[in-house]
């Protein structure tokens, strides 16, 4: 099992010495003292701020097209737009904001009922914004861009919805797939070798302990000789890394348990949910390998 690549360790830093100059023109040896460095002029924005604040300036032009094609249409207008995005955008964001910089992370009731509908909201009208542009654009030779705009812009809605149902519809969607390998030279210690993989568990406030314990059920049933988890296991949350651990830390193999961390496991805090892993039985590899070892046979 190989891991990702992700690493902590932080690339070493090497002393600056001086460089020692000679000339045959000039007769004495000098050093030549390298030049300070200049303090850096502190920008306003971090690089992570300034993405954000672009993604805001067109999210906001989003909005203006929306607004500007469907407020005609619509009872109150622009008015009734402008409650929509302050429902929408403004409130939730301000929310955020403020719980980023007290650095405290919501409950789940928040995280489920106001942050996630939050980014689906800006998806939304990210997606609606660009087909009303696109409507626009094509409509004007004919001189029916509004009309056109506003049709792509309803188009646009009903698959986002569409694809929205058929992703939390999927979401409580265990898929188990069962998959029979051959390899022409394999080693008769490890014929019927059986490895259950776990992947993409994502938890969070929306996974219910119902689906864990079916994903357990299934594992337990498998009879696994060994078992893999191949990253993700949280969304978001390091401490939803405790609901891991109470629903499927005490799965067991014959070969063992082993995890890599996965993207969302990295950016949700990753020295804190490998901790949580650290109390239970298995093992973790991260820029690792590890010789496994089944009768007189072994793989990697």
């Amino acid at each position: 099992l190989t891991a990702l690549p992700f690493s902590s360790e932080q690339p070493s830093l090497r002393a600056r010495k001086p460089i020692y100059m000679s000339s045959a023109r000039t007769s004495p040896a000098r050093w030549r003292t390298p030049p300070r460095d200049r303090p850096r002029a502190r920008r306003p924005l971090s690089r992570g701020g300034s993405f954000f604040t672009r993604i805001l300036a067109i999210l906001g032009a989003c909005w203006v097209v929306v607004g500007s094609l469907v407020g005609a249409v619509i009872p109150g207008g622009w008015l009734t737009m402008a409650g929509v995005m302050l429902v929408m955008t403004g409130l939730p964001l301000a929310a955020f904001i403020r719980k980023q910089r007290r650095r405290e992370y919501p409950g789940a009731l928040v995280r489920l009922l106001v942050y996630r509908r939050f980014w689906y909201a800006q998806l939304l009208v990210l997606f609606v914004g660009f087909a009303g542009i696109a409507g626009v654009i094509v409509g004007a030779p004919f001189g029916a861009s509004g009309a056109v705009g506003r049709w792509m812009v309803g188009v646009a809605a009903a698959l986002y919805g569409t694809g929205m149902v058929a992703g939390w519809v999927g979401s409580r969607w265990l898929h188990v797939r069962q998959l029979t390998a051959t390899f022409p030279n394999l080693p008769a210690a490890l014929e019927g070798l059986r490895i259950v993989q776990l992947s993409d568990l994502h938890i969070g406030p929306q996974t219910s302990r119902r689906f864990l314990n079916r994903v357990r059920s299934h594992v337990t049933a498998a009879s696994a000789d060994m078992i893999v988890v191949t990253g993700d296991l949280v969304d978001d949350h390091a401490p939803d890394s405790a609901h891991y651990a109470a629903a499927l830390g005490m799965i067991a193999a014959p070969l063992g348990v082993y995890v890599v961390p996965g993207n969302h496991d990295v950016y949700a805090n990753w020295p804190a949910v490998r901790a949580e892993l650290d109390r239970l039985p298995v093992t973790i590899l991260v820029n690792e390998s590890r010789l496994v070892r089944r009768g007189d046979a072994r793989f990697a």
